[in-house]
C-alpha cells in the first residue's frame, strides 16, 4: 500500500520539464480537501490591478484554507487556473513557481471572460490529498 501521493508520468503526454504532473495518483487512506475558487482579494474586498499582486494573496489565502484543514501546499495534487486575459497568464506562473517551487499537481487553464469581480483577473481551485 502507498504511503504518499504518487506523480505520474507518460512520455509523449506532456512536454519534458513541465511544471506540472499528467496525473496523480492519491495513497490509499488519503484525506481529501476540495477548496471553492480561491481570488487575490484584499482584506478590504479590493483587487490590485496587477496579476502578479493579486496571485501572491490569492496564494496566501491557499496556504492559509490548508493550514486550516491541517494540511499544506504540498498536498496540492490539482489545481485549476482561471485567467481573465491569457497573456499575462506568464506573470501567475512565475509568481505561482515562487510559491510551489517543485511541487508538480495536475494543472487545468482556462481563460474566461470575467470572473465574479470585474477588477479579479485569476482564480484558482485545487484538490489536496494528506496521505496518511
Amino acid at each position: 500500500m502507498p504511503t504518499a501521493n504518487r506523480s505520474i508520468e507518460v512520455p509523449g503526454t506532456t512536454r519534458p520539464g513541465a511544471p506540472f504532473s499528467s496525473a496523480i495518483e492519491i495513497a490509499a487512506g488519503a484525506r481529501l480537501l476540495y477548496t471553492a475558487g480561491l481570488v487575490g482579494m484584499k482584506t478590504d474586498g479590493s483587487f490590485d490591478s496587477d496579476i502578479a499582486m493579486q496571485t501572491e494573496q490569492l496564494f496566501q489565502h491557499l496556504t492559509a484554507v490548508l493550514a486550516a484543514a491541517g494540511m499544506r501546499l504540498e498536498d496540492i495534487v490539482q489545481m485549476t487556473t482561471f485567467v481573465t486575459d491569457m497573456s499575462e497568464y506568464s506573470r501567475f506562473s512565475a509568481k505561482r513557481k515562487e510559491f510551489l517551487g517543485d511541487i508538480r499537481p495536475a494543472l487545468a487553464l482556462v481563460q474566461v471572460t470575467q470572473l465574479a469581480s470585474p477588477a479579479c483577473k485569476v482564480e484558482v481551485t485545487v484538490v489536496a490529498a494528506r496521505a496518511p
